[in-house]
């Protein structure tokens, strides 16, 4: 009795860990093929690109309008036969109606004086921190070529400075180094970039590698424009950080100085809305923000949990990582202010 309960009770764990065993195989099987199968179905009935739907639509409407079911004999490239211009969808959203703007891009050849130009949309700009001897040159206008009839970016220093003035910035920049604004960040960004050496130009005129001269003016400024200083710098072993004060106006900021004589843009002048600020080296650190409260006028700064009310020579003296212009600030305010009282 003992030797055939003993049989009986191993006989059917047995069969249970065989029943256990056979359900999860089924299982996981069952599970990989409805995967399987729904990733199939779900490739199968995927919408093809946009550029292959008006491909398709395309495709089936010059089917629909051929009057004759024989092909042309004349060749793809013939004088006869009109090319099909290409279709570029553009998509837009609250972002790009917010911060995009529009360059020129321009790249001019100094053997056979061709120039081809590219427009292109930026979001923000990605501005350089100038050197000491790099913003003398942008002081002289000498990085503005005058053969192609280009306004020189010095344009925007010209003013009533009094030689008081020129002697005592004079003095502080052997001291203390060059105070480098705004201005001349920009300046830098939108003068002339030589392309030659190991960087020559390819001229489709002259089908050969050539000397040039590249330069950009803005042809559409956003509504709110988004300015990056390049405060880091990456080496192939190690990357730095440019600790260099830079100078930027709290209102007034005005971009006529780098717009092109096509831009479509009425107003020029950008008041400051916000500046986003990097407090360390390269290897880390920590973000603050400084916002600017449009109904009561008053900055305050935003560092993790804490928000404290500062007095705008604060925010004028950090240490700017990103600025945010704005350049309906005055008639944000009214309307603000309508809202609420």
């Amino acid at each position: 009795t003992l030797s055939v309960g003993l049989v009986y009770t191993l006989y059917v764990g047995l069969v249970c860990i065989l029943s256990v065993g056979l359900v999860c195989t089924l299982s996981v099987g069952l599970v990989c093929t409805l995967s399987v199968g729904l990733v199939c179905t779900l490739l199968s009935r995927s919408p093809s690109p946009p550029h292959e739907r008006l491909r398709s639509k395309m495709t089936t409407s010059t089917k629909g309008h051929s009057r004759s079911p024989t092909r042309s004999s004349s060749p793809p490239n013939s004088p006869s036969r009109p090319t099909r211009k290409k279709h570029f969808i553009k998509h837009r959203s609250i972002i790009s109606d917010v911060f995009d703007g529009k360059v020129l891009s321009s790249v001019q050849c100094l053997t056979c004086d061709r120039i081809s130009t590219r427009v292109e949309t930026f979001q923000d700009l990605s501005l350089p921190i100038p050197s000491r001897d790099h913003v003398h040159m942008l002081h002289q206008g000498s990085l503005t070529p005058q053969k192609m009839g280009l306004s020189a970016c010095s344009d925007v220093y010209t003013g009533d400075q009094g030689w008081v003035t020129w002697l005592w910035e004079w003095i502080r920049s052997w001291f203390w180094g060059p105070t480098v604004s705004l201005h001349d960040c920009l300046a830098a960004f939108f003068s002339a970039d030589e392309l030659k050496g190991d960087n020559m130009y390819s001229c489709e005129k002259c089908n050969k590698l050539r000397n040039g001269v590249k330069y950009s003016k803005v042809l559409e400024l956003p509504e709110v424009l988004c300015i990056h200083l390049k405060r880091f710098r990456h080496e192939l072993m190690f990357s730095s950080k440019i600790n260099n004060y830079v100078s930027f106006p709290l209102e007034g900021l005005d971009m006529r100085p780098y717009l092109h004589k096509d831009c479509v843009s009425q107003v020029t002048s950008y008041d400051l809305v916000s500046v986003i600020c990097h407090h360390g080296t390269a290897g880390g650190g920590h973000y603050t923000c400084y916002s600017l409260n449009c109904i009561s006028e008053q900055w305050f700064e935003f560092d993790d949990q804490y928000v404290t009310q500062v007095s705008p020579e604060t925010v004028q003296n950090c240490e700017a990582y990103v600025l945010f212009y704005n350049r309906g600030v005055a008639g944000v305010k009214k309307e603000c202010r309508r809202n609420i009282f």
